[in-house]
């Protein structure tokens, strides 16, 4: 899989933010809105700051990102898509084994067998 090229953060307050990142990494933003802020870094990785407000569907508290993938054709997306989807494919295989396996315990208090009775406890039940 590629590395990945743009990373979006969803911020309560995109100047705020702006003058916050632009100390911490020693650069002014490359451009500049109300809403949305970006910075290029001379690895070719950008850093976008997006104002909460906007972003459809909503972000979640604490807030929420996005992490965007550069590639050279329709075979290139073509294969990172069947890469994420096996990924998925496989978190969900697992999600599935552990309620499956949640589903059976009960079984287990069911199907116990109950202990042993020494062989004296059945001798005095039939005095």
């Amino acid at each position: 899989m590629s590395d990945f090229n743009f990373v979006l953060l969803y911020v309560e307050n995109p100047a705020r933010s702006e003058a916050f990142y632009a100390d911490a990494l020693g650069r002014p933003a490359a451009e500049s809105s109300p809403t949305f802020v970006i910075f290029a870094m001379e690895s070719g990785v950008r850093l976008g700051l997006w104002g909460r407000e906007g972003v459809k569907p909503a972000a979640g508290a604490p807030g929420g990102g996005e992490l965007a993938f550069a590639v050279r054709g329709r075979a290139a997306l073509d294969a990172v898509v069947t890469t994420q989807a096996q990924i998925i494919a496989y978190i969900d295989d697992y999600k599935l084994l552990m309620i499956a396996t949640l589903a059976v315990m009960p079984l287990l208090i069911i199907f116990t067998k109950p202990p042993r009775a020494v062989a004296g406890d059945h001798m005095q039940a039939m005095e």
